[in-house]
């Protein structure tokens, strides 16, 4: 193992050591307010640093939001730094993620009318590592505009097809879809070419599940929420290496939502539902994706692996922070919170 990767592994490890503990999730879900959040995470967790300088009784939800996100991204940077040059590309895939979500969040403003308010909510500290200036993304307003924005970036040519006609919406399905198979594809191509063996299998294997369980999602949702035809269905799925065609196209033309049960509980992942946890199949992919993650980051010694977990599992905990400032905001009782926490 080479002085870098012994670093990456180690450092990670023990990042992922201070990581919120139950008892930190039971105080939490006690807490009244984002100002009485703020001040726990500030003073009794890893978050402390990047909450550092916040005024507790000042801050707002999109703040506390936006450094809790930056806390990650800040993680992240530290391990790249301890890996060097080594691997380079891999390591700068998480920003792609991040450049791909302010994008999709700058069309949904569009097809809204939106505009104002982005700018503020934009983490300008990731502008030095993006391809495309995310300040002037306050000042699209069509998405001509927007094209003309990411025209020097791989963005432009995936995203032009969809120029809508005058007085049309932009159609987002198809803009989502091109977006997060071009992120899955650049990531299979990179880690194929950088890694060998082991490594790559494990990483191609936690991101097929990624893909896997996305598609399982939205095919329930299609079906569940809008009745879409087949055709439909079949052009928001992306690629996938693992999961036959056949299971998915069985999970598509499911009769009733009873079948489709049936074939989820038949299938590769076995899951399980009864009508009640049925309306929270996001959660139950998102768990069999977190016990993958956890599982790689305990026991395994490669440093991108350790790496890709790492950031994994640190989003989850973040998006289970969201999940508690959410339900505080609007009054959800703590034990129909806690139901949402993925630890």
């Amino acid at each position: 193992m080479s002085f870098a990767t012994n670093a990456v592994v180690s450092k990670a490890k023990s990042m992922y050591g201070g990581r919120l503990s139950k008892e930190d999730y039971d105080e939490l879900l006690r807490r009244k307010s984002v100002a009485d959040i703020t001040f726990y995470l500030k003073h009794q967790t890893a978050y402390s640093e990047v909450l550092s300088d916040v005024h507790e009784a000042t801050i707002h939800r999109g703040q506390l939001e936006n450094l809790l996100h930056r806390h990650v991204f800040d993680k992240g940077m530290r391990l790249v730094h301890f890996a060097g040059n080594e691997n380079r590309n891999f390591y700068r895939c998480d920003v792609i993620t991040k450049e791909i979500d302010f994008i999709l969040e700058r069309v949904r403003m569009l097809n809204s009318e939106l505009y104002e308010g982005f700018l503020s909510d934009v983490p300008m500290y990731l502008n030095q590592y993006t391809s495309f200036e995310l300040a002037d993304l306050e000042k699209v307003h069509t998405f001509g505009e927007l094209l003309q924005l990411l025209r020097k970036t791989p963005y432009y040519n995936l995203l032009a097809p969809f120029q809508p006609q005058k007085g049309e919406a932009i159609d987002y399905t198809s803009c989502e879809h091109v977006l997060q198979s071009y992120y899955f594809d650049h990531l299979r191509e990179v880690i194929n070419q950088s890694f060998k063996s082991k490594t790559r299998k494990q990483l191609l294997t936690i991101v097929d599940t990624q893909i896997e369980l996305m598609n399982i999602t939205k095919i329930y949702r299609y079906r569940k929420f809008f009745q879409e035809d087949l055709d439909v269905i079949r052009g928001s799925l992306m690629k996938c290496s693992r999961m036959s065609e056949q299971f998915l196209e069985q999970l598509m033309a499911a009769p009733t939502m009873d079948a489709f049960k049936r074939l989820l509980a038949d299938g590769p992942f076995h899951l399980y539902m009864d009508d009640s946890d049925f309306a929270f199949i996001e959660y139950y992919a998102d768990t069999i994706r977190y016990n993958a993650c956890r599982r790689y980051m305990r026991f395994s010694n490669e440093a991108p692996l350790v790496y890709y977990t790492f950031i994994a599992l640190l989003q989850f905990e973040v998006e289970n922070l969201i999940n508690i400032i959410e339900g505080i905001r609007y009054g959800v009782p703590p034990e129909n919170i806690e139901k949402m926490l993925i630890y």
